[in-house]
């Protein structure tokens, strides 16, 4: 946590099409593995998938 207000400052410097960009490319990333989160979340709390 000691590094956030620094990561703070560093995303408020950037413009709001760097933020769109920064976002789309994460929430892509976050579509393509998608199914192995959940693979992955389900094993951690001991539980099947149901994908």
């Amino acid at each position: 946590m000691r590094g956030a207000p620094a990561a703070h400052l560093a995303w408020k410097a950037r413009s709001p099409c760097e933020h769109g960009s920064w976002l789309s490319r994460i929430a892509q990333a976050v579509r393509e593995n998608g199914d192995e989160t959940a693979d992955l979340e389900s094993s951690d709390n001991d539980k099947e998938s149901e994908s």
